[in-house]
């Protein structure tokens, strides 16, 4: 049976062990839900580690050139 994309991603049948087969390059892609999970794991992680980098850069900032950092930064906070 040939799901759309869209109906695949809405779908929760077969326990997660779903295949989408792609009408224009005609495969089957399995467990098209999982590898979107993983998609969306990969990007969340990303976005949490510029949001704690971006943390990192304003306290940089706002310490100003001529500070000194200290080595106990609070980078396991940031972290």
């Amino acid at each position: 049976m040939t799901h759309t994309f869209y109906q695949e991603l809405l779908s929760d049948e077969n326990n997660g062990n779903c295949i989408w087969i792609c009408n224009g390059c005609k495969k089957a892609i399995p467990c098209v839900r999982k590898v979107l999970n993983m998609v969306s794991l990969i990007t969340n992680s990303q976005d949490t580690m510029l949001v704690r980098i971006e943390k990192i850069e304003s306290q940089l900032i706002n310490m100003g050139p001529n500070s000194q950092l200290n080595t106990e930064f609070e980078l396991d906070q940031a972290i």
